[in-house]
């Protein structure tokens, strides 16, 4: 799994900037991120709250 997409899917929207701060994620990167989501839970690493705790925090806004 791509790094970015594993901090997404752990910390919600937001990326760390290049000086620490945190930075809003673009819809590209929140989808990709929601897509690898579906795929874990379809390959059963994911239950179905999880899944959607994880996919709650990425659409966030």
């Amino acid at each position: 799994m791509h790094a970015d997409r594993a901090r997404i899917g752990q910390t919600g929207p937001t990326s760390p900037g290049g000086d620490g701060r945190a930075t809003r994620v673009g819809d590209a990167v929140r989808s990709a991120a929601i897509e690898t989501l579906n795929e874990h839970w379809l390959a059963g690493r994911l239950d179905p709250a999880k899944h959607e705790a994880r996919t709650t925090r990425a659409t966030a806004r």
